[in-house]
């Protein structure tokens, strides 16, 4: 899960550009933006003296700005770059592969300086992505890899706000209405993740050195893994000491999700997802058949072309499956196409390529998960989730349920 926020949030970094004049933003003035900019200062632990950098869009400036009001008044010096949908699709559509690849040394210098980065969500209008073709955001992908290595030597805070993905024009794009999944995510935002923290628990219980997973779908999901060895996490808005000293201080908002890598052997099966937002297009019913945990193919009803240029055009273990995550959050509600699903109660995600940085073996510039909102699980015997709700209760492992065999 780290490494997937860290491919998305680290592209802001590495396309810096002018911080304009505020544009307007009709929707967005009405929203107050305070309470989400003291939680982020809160998260971050922000101090007198510290340095911020705040990537923002033209379409989260208002909420950049609010961040940066709320940065001074914990007395840290913060600076906003902004990136904006025209230029994002003229680098996808007339810059080159080749120039795309080469990492901005002005990024990478920016680094050891930094103490802190919040990095806002975008571009707002998903037809960008029709400037340009997956193969170049994997070229984006290689310039990233340099700087990932440089945070996780210099080991800065880092805070990812999605809210700025909820748009009008990536809602019509999608399907979905724009302002329930805009309201859902700021309820999301702001849940108490204390109330659920010991459900999450619980499932982090069960997720961890599981020796058999099976995850089943009506859409025909039939996939089964394991985690045997790995320990599962919640991925709660919280920096820890232990975060910081591995260089993966890293969190988001909204928030909630228990993960694990996988086994990266063991998968076998079909993973079938309905509906997926991917680069302005919906993938129909993109399935995923695994063999010994490798992606031996893939197929769609529609809409394949934006995955397979994105799957083809990386590198490394693109194909072997990399992680299993399922939502905690209880305030959102989930689209249906992927969009933040995966933080919402009783969503399973299973995802491929890079997992690293969460204790797996898979090194790639790709990774990708399906979301899956009514998905059936049981581990171990146990089942935790039925038809996307969450039945497993909190507590101590229910009796007579196996007890994996720790080999000691």
């Amino acid at each position: 899960m780290k490494a997937l926020v860290r491919i998305a949030v680290i592209a802001a970094l590495l396309t810096l550009g002018l911080l304009a004049v505020t544009p307007a933003h009709a929707s967005a003035a009405e929203l107050d933006y305070s309470a989400i900019a003291r939680r982020a200062v809160d998260v971050l632990e922000l101090k007198p003296g510290d340095d911020v950098l705040i990537n923002t869009w033209r379409h989260t400036l208002d909420l950049a700005e609010a961040l940066a009001r709320e940065c001074y008044r914990a007395g840290a010096i913060p600076i906003i770059a902004m990136d904006s949908d025209a230029l994002y699709a003229f680098r996808l559509g007339e810059v080159s592969e080749d120039t795309l690849r080469r990492t901005s040394q002005l990024a990478a210098g920016m680094i050891p300086h930094l103490d802190a980065e919040i990095s806002l969500a975008g571009p707002g209008d998903p037809a960008v992505f029709a400037m340009g073709s997956p193969a170049k955001l994997a070229a984006i992908g290689e310039a990233k890899e340099p700087i990932s290595k440089l945070w996780q030597e210099h080991k800065p805070k880092g805070l990812y706000i999605n809210h700025g993905f909820a748009t009008p024009q990536r809602a019509a794009q999608y399907g979905v209405d724009y302002e329930a999944w805009r309201d859902s995510t700021l309820a999301a935002i702001g849940a108490d993740l204390d109330a659920v923290e010991e459900q999450a628990l619980k499932l982090c219980e069960l997720l961890t050195d599981a020796e058999e997973i099976v995850v089943t779908t009506p859409a025909g999901t039939d996939l089964v893994f394991s985690t045997a060895g790995r320990d599962a996490s919640f991925w709660k808005a919280e920096i820890t000491p232990e975060m910081l000293e591995e260089g993966e201080a890293w969190v988001s908002l909204p928030t909630g999700s228990v993960s694990c890598t996988a086994v990266e052997t063991s998968a076998d099966g079909t993973v079938v997802a309905p509906r997926v937002a991917l680069w302005g297009m919906v993938v129909e019913n993109l399935a995923w058949e695994f063999a010994n945990g490798v992606l031996v193919g893939y197929a769609a009803d529609a809409n394949l072309e934006p995955f397979t240029e994105y799957f083809e055009s990386a590198t490394g273990d693109k194909d072997r499956i990399g992680t299993v995550s399922f939502g905690v959050n209880p305030e959102g509600q989930p689209t249906g196409c992927g969009l933040d699903d995966a933080l919402y109660s009783g969503v399973v995600s299973i995802g491929i390529g890079r997992n690293i940085e969460d204790g797996g073996e898979n090194e790639t510039n790709f990774g990708w998960s399906l979301s899956l909102i009514d998905a059936t699980v049981v581990i171990d015997g146990v089942t935790v989730i039925e038809d996307g709700e969450i039945v497993v209760e909190s507590g101590p492992r229910p009796s007579g349920s196996p007890v994996p065999d720790k080999g000691m």
